[in-house]
């Protein structure tokens, strides 16, 4: 093998693990769980959606809240509990992408 063709085959191998990183990278989170529609449970909840720029890493949770849908870096969350419930704040080490806020769907706080 001449030196010629074992640096093409390296190019192409660098080339092909570059793609299949990005592949892997994207495939990331199921898309269902980035709609609110789909966090109602039969209409028991009304959810709304809010997307966010890199930089936001926590927010105070308002009361009435049943649960908030935290996605943060590749990672979806639940968590539950509005103000006063002992668990005030969420905190990510990575960027929030979007946080889903879901309420009974009888009220509890009046969606921003």
């Amino acid at each position: 093998m001449t030196l010629a063709t074992r640096l093409s085959s390296a190019t192409a191998l660098a080339a092909l693990a570059l793609v299949a990183g990005a592949a892997s990278a994207s495939a990331g989170v199921d898309p269902t769980l980035n709609n609110p529609d789909n966090w109602e449970n039969g209409g028991q909840y009304v959810c709304s959606k809010v997307e966010y720029a890199d930089g936001l890493k926590s927010f105070t949770k308002a009361s009435g809240v049943a649960f908030y849908v935290v996605k943060a870096g590749r990672e979806v969350t639940v968590t539950g509990g509005g103000a006063g419930s002992g668990y005030d704040t969420y905190t990510s080490p990575k960027d929030i992408s979007f946080i889903i806020t879901c309420v009974p769907s009888g009220g509890g706080y009046p969606p921003s």
